[in-house]
Parts: C-alpha cells; sequence; structure tokens
C-alpha cells in the first residue's frame, strides 16, 4: 500500500467504509489530524513535540459539560473532563506546537472547537479520575509522525510511517487468556460489583485492572521505556535479593486499590439509596463525608501509581506479585536460551492465532520472554521508548508475545 497522510488514510477508510464520519465531520476530523501531524513535526527546543487535542464543537464551554456513562465503578454519569478556558488562539500548526510544549503529554489536551474550516483553541483539559472521556474525540502525537485517534476506551485508528498500523489487542480488558492471568495475580474474579453497583450496570473493569491500565499508559508518558513484571505467587528471598531498589511496604499500591474500591463503593450506595428521598441534614453530611473520602482515596491511590511509574524509569523490570504489590525496581531478569520457535506473536486474545515472532527484538522484550517462559502465569509488560506495549505469557511450551492496546491520551 502506497504512503499516505492522515487525511488521505480517513478518507480512504470512510470510502471504504470501515469508519463512519459525515461529509461535514470528515472536514472537520482530517483538519485535526493534519494539524496534529504536521504540529509533532515541529522541533522546539531541540527535539519534537508531543501534542494531544480533545475537540468539541463548543470549545471549552462544551467539553466542559461532557458526562462519560461508563464511569469506572461509579455507575451515574460523571462529567468526564476537568476543563481550563483560555482566552481563544487560532487553531494551526505553530500556535499548537508552542502551546504543546507547555502540557504534560498523557495527561493534559489542547482543547479545540468550531466546525469546519474555523477552528480555535480555547482551553486545556484532564480526563477526570475514573473515567474514559465520554464521547469527545481525542488526537495525539506521541512522536514525530505518530497519530491515534482515540475516542472513550477505544483507539479507532493508528497512523504510523505513512501507513494503517493494525490495531492492537485489549488484552487487560477483553476475556483471553492474559486477562485471566491478570485476574489470578490480583486475585479479582473480573466480577467484583456489589449489590448496590450492580444494579445500575457493568463497570468497564475492575478495581485492579483499572489501576493497572492507568499504570502502564503512566509508565509510558516517563518516554524512558519500561518493564512490569508481575508474578503470580510472592517471590522468593534469591529473587528479592536480585531487586536493587526494593520498597519498604510492598503492599501500598495493592491497599489504596482496596481503599479506593471500599471508599466508591460506600459513597455510591448512600447516593444510590437516597437518590428519589429528600436527605434530612445528618443524611446529607454522611453523603458528602463518605463522597470527600472517596475523593482522598482516589488522589491517594493515583499518587501511587504515579510513583511506580517514575520508578519504571530504572534500568531492570520493576517487579510485581499477587494482589499488585509492588516489591521494587532495578530487577535485572536472567536470561535464558530458547528453543527455536518457542516465542510466537499472538493475534487474538487467546492467542490461538498467532505467527512467527521475530527473531530480533530488544533487551526488554529478551527479558520478558524470559521471566513468562521461567515463571508460568507470569506477565510481562514491555513499553518500549517509542511508545508501543506488549506483553509476554507462557502458554504451554510456549511464550505469547501480544501488542497490548493502551490508550494514548
Amino acid at each position: 500500500m502506497a504512503l499516505e497522510y492522515p487525511r488521505e488514510m480517513l478518507a480512504r477508510l470512510v470510502a471504504e467504509q470501515k469508519l463512519t464520519i459525515s461529509a461535514t465531520g470528515l472536514d472537520c476530523v482530517s483538519l485535526l489530524l493534519d494539524t496534529v501531524f504536521f504540529a509533532s513535526l515541529v522541533i522546539e527546543e531541540g527535539e519534537h513535540v508531543r501534542v494531544a487535542i480533545v475537540y468539541d464543537v463548543a470549545g471549552a464551554t462544551g467539553l466542559s459539560t461532557v458526562v462519560d456513562d461508563a464511569a469506572d465503578g461509579d455507575k451515574e454519569s460523571s462529567l468526564a473532563w476537568d476543563v481550563t478556558a483560555i482566552p481563544r488562539k487560532s487553531f494551526d500548526v505553530e500556535t499548537l506546537a508552542k502551546l504543546s510544549r507547555g502540557i504534560e503529554f498523557g495527561a493534559q489536551l489542547v482543547v479545540v472547537g468550531g466546525t469546519g474550516n474555523e477552528l480555535w483553541i480555547d482551553g486545556l483539559a484532564r480526563i477526570r479520575r475514573r473515567t474514559y472521556g465520554g464521547p469527545a474525540i481525542r488526537i495525539a502525537a506521541p512522536r514525530a509522525g505518530v497519530i491515534v485517534l482515540e475516542r472513550h476506551i477505544d483507539q479507532i485508528l493508528r497512523f504510523e510511517a505513512g501507513k494503517q498500523v493494525p490495531r492492537p489487542i485489549d488484552v487487560i480488558g477483553t476475556d483471553g487468556a492474559v486477562r485471566r492471568a491478570i485476574c489470578a495475580i490480583t486475585r479479582e474474579s473480573g466480577d467484583i460489583e456489589s449489590e448496590a453497583t450492580r444494579a445500575t450496570g457493568p463497570t468497564i473493569s475492575t478495581y485492579p485492572e483499572s489501576a493497572l491500565r492507568r499504570l502502564i499508559q503512566k509508565m509510558r508518558a516517563t518516554g524512558y521505556g519500561a518493564l512490569l513484571a508481575l508474578l503470580p505467587q510472592q517471590p522468593d528471598e534469591a529473587t528479592l535479593r536480585g531487586v536493587a531498589y526494593g520498597r519498604v511496604d510492598p503492599m501500598l499500591l495493592s491497599t489504596r486499590i482496596q481503599a479506593d474500591k471500599e471508599l466508591i463503593r460506600g459513597s455510591l450506595s448512600k447516593r444510590i439509596a437516597k437518590r428519589d428521598e429528600s436527605l434530612d441534614h445528618d443524611e446529607a453530611r454522611a453523603r458528602d463525608a463518605a463522597q470527600n473520602a472517596a475523593d482522598v482515596a482516589a488522589e491517594e491511590l493515583e499518587d501511587a501509581i504515579e510513583d511506580v511509574a517514575q520508578l519504571s524509569a530504572i534500568d531492570g523490570a520493576v517487579l510485581g506479585g499477587p494482589d499488585l504489590a509492588i516489591y521494587g525496581a532495578g530487577y535485572l531478569i536472567p536470561a535464558v536460551q530458547l528453543p527455536a520457535g518457542t516465542v510466537r506473536q499472538a493475534l487474538d486474545a487467546e492467542g490461538e492465532t498467532w505467527e512467527a515472532y521475530p527473531a530480533r527484538h530488544g533487551a526488554r522484550h529478551g527479558a520478558a520472554i524470559s521471566f513468562a517462559y521461567e515463571n508460568p502465569g507470569a506477565v510481562g509488560f514491555i513499553v518500549s521508548e517509542d511508545g508501543p506495549v506488549s506483553c509476554a505469557l507462557r502458554i504451554g511450551d510456549h511464550v505469547l508475545v501480544w501488542s497490548v492496546a493502551v490508550l494514548e491520551t
């Protein structure tokens, strides 16, 4: 297939009925893609700029009212965005590149509004905790010339080196070999909702899975590359001695996940129980106190996730285990020479469809493959410096490697 610009690729996918966008919407999204693409090629202070935008036709005003009907852990619709309005600026390559230099990629996005060819910038935004951004279109350039288009929890398309990249697999959220291994490690069945939360519909994932998603996203946002090695059982003393930078309390992240889960359940139960009734003064205070406690727990959980993500920049692996215990960083995984044909590239969530794995791969991939082979039931997540995420899991006599779907925004 010939090389394409993002606009050309989008038009082709719409013409082939692989994407559904109105003619008016196509012009707008095409302009958004092109502007982000060329802004990512701009060099500011000696390096290319990483760019991320979120689009709402009404800009910052409209985005501030967008709700997420599938907020994680909270079955009531929640406002999806925390928006800071700024004076309106032109939406062009130069302005976008300069503004993007001052935002935290992976956490903040530039807000774009308008229609057709009349677009503007009028805000900065963050996705609120426990939401996935709702229906707003998000476009990011994690590195020069690479473009991703995302909405809610879906990566709609990825453009790289002039071509559409095959969509990776959501192995964390899709029932399959990796998700079952993760549930065994985190000791979650995948159905952890209480009666109060079940009453209003299913969540996207369990609480540990949601925390794992955010951890991998933050590990990638560091830009250094990372390796997260999760054991299905507590490591022995010899393994722990190999962790260069151990943690005094390996259960800190796990404890905060559980606290967040219990407090959000309590807060939600109080809201559901009194949804259609007036609250007296004491009940209102109890409800507000429960919500405040849940908010504090959520902030503490995010801090714990951020701490582990920053540790991942150290050479070696971050070693984890049951209940998402984190034992420390700088763990050097012993290399293992595997028989030819042992490693396969999985093409579906179960790994039933596969192809030969490239003979040449990076050091992190080799370490994750060795780790998975030597520790049946263990999962190794590899975050490449240039962005893509993979994971390795042993099934029978083979190690399967998946390309993992992880949102850029």
